[in-house]
């Protein structure tokens, strides 16, 4: 699937549906290229004009909400989410658009209530279920985010990151061996997917197999050059290792990236800090 393919899934809009003019398809099309590209701000923009365009076109408020969120104005993407939701009250994806807007302001209880909503409108829908799950494993809720993880490979077995969250439940359980399974299938479907590899080195890390760690973060790293969390947990692996000079490199190049560590790991115990995991 092509970046800009994808995009249109996570946005949830058909530019060749949505109704609209010419003119406000052309506004749509180019926030869905912005937002693939990166370029949220000029997304933000691109949507804006849709929105002047068409003030009732439901989408163009999903996409702008999706580009506020990506550079960190949550506020501004959940006022976009409820125009949304208001157009349109059956629009899933809006409710776990909004439910991340929340969850990334720190309020659970709003998020889990969005995702509830998204999974009763659509219950044969994978993305609520893995949403949910990625939030329950945030809080550490492992049986939960299992249960919810396994419920959207049901209904998407090619689910990369459903498989990668689960993995990392099973990881916190100290159930390696199923998150290794799960890490191993994320790598397949997934191949580019930096943090499954990252969140299988965990598992090895934690398993004292400190030689496949270090190669699994070393392959996190290759795939995502800023990637801070592989570098200190990898720095963590050396130093266990008793390369000290090694393990500072790595924990210095994380602290330049901006990762700050939570706590620190405790072998064996599956409570190390969770991995990042992608955006749900």
């Amino acid at each position: 699937m092509s970046m800009k393919a994808a995009i249109l899934c996570v946005l949830g809009f058909s530019l060749f549906l949505c109704g609209c003019s010419d003119s406000g398809k052309k506004a749509l099309e180019a926030g869905v290229s912005a937002s693939s590209a990166g370029e949220y701000e000029k997304a933000v923009s691109s949507f804006s004009e849709a929105i002047r365009l068409d003030s009732r076109n439901a989408d163009a408020y999903y996409g702008r909400a999706y580009a506020y969120g990506r550079i960190g104005e949550q506020d501004k993407a959940i006022a976009d989410y409820d125009e949304a939701i208001r157009l349109d009250s059956k629009n899933a994806d809006a409710h776990i658009g909004r439910g991340i807007a929340y969850r990334r302001k720190g309020d659970h209880k709003k998020a889990m209530a969005d995702f509830d909503e998204a999974v009763r409108l659509n219950p044969q829908y994978a993305k609520p279920y893995r949403t949910r799950g990625d939030t329950y494993r945030r809080l550490g809720e492992y049986d939960k985010s299992i249960a919810d993880c396994s419920k959207a490979i049901e209904f998407d077995p090619k689910s990369a990151r459903a498989h990668n969250i689960r993995g990392s439940a099973y990881r916190h359980k100290g159930e390696y061996d199923k998150a290794l399974a799960d890490y191993a299938e994320a790598i397949r479907l997934e191949p580019s997917l930096g943090y499954a590899y990252c969140g299988r080195g965990n598992v090895y890390q934690e398993k004292s197999e400190y030689d496949k760690a270090i190669a699994d973060y070393n392959e996190a790293i290759r795939l995502s050059p800023k990637f801070g969390r592989a570098y200190y947990c990898r720095g963590t692996t050396y130093e266990k290792m008793g390369e000290k000079g090694k393990a500072e490199e790595d924990f210095s190049q994380a602290k330049k990236l901006g990762y700050k560590p939570k706590s620190a790991p405790e072998k064996g115990t599956g409570t190390s800090p969770a991995e990042p995991l992608p955006r749900s």
